[in-house]
């Protein structure tokens, strides 16, 4: 692997622009993996994810994968359907 290639890259504005913009969807990802799913019961809900996650490793798998938004039942784990309904019905 050639070290200089990659730090040259890192030189080009262009790619620091899209590492930039991959870093602030990182983080705006793990901003929302916080933030619980309003009007919901969340204590029923972990204490049934809890359950499964402890039963399975592949539920521990899907967990993992969603950034423990399976766990925290965050507003990630609702994805883009409701607000995609909401723009219909409005």
């Amino acid at each position: 692997m050639h070290f200089k290639t990659i730090f040259k890259s890192f030189k080009n504005k262009d790619m620091l622009k899209r590492i930039g913009i991959i870093l602030g969807i990182i983080v705006a990802y793990r901003l929302l993996a916080q933030i619980p799913v309003p009007m919901g019961d969340a204590s029923t809900f972990k204490e049934t994810v809890s359950n499964l996650l402890e039963k399975s490793d592949f539920s521990n798998f899907l967990n993992l994968i969603s950034g423990g938004g399976l766990a925290s039942f965050s507003i990630i784990l609702v994805g883009l359907s409701p607000y995609i309904t909401g723009s219909i019905v409005m």
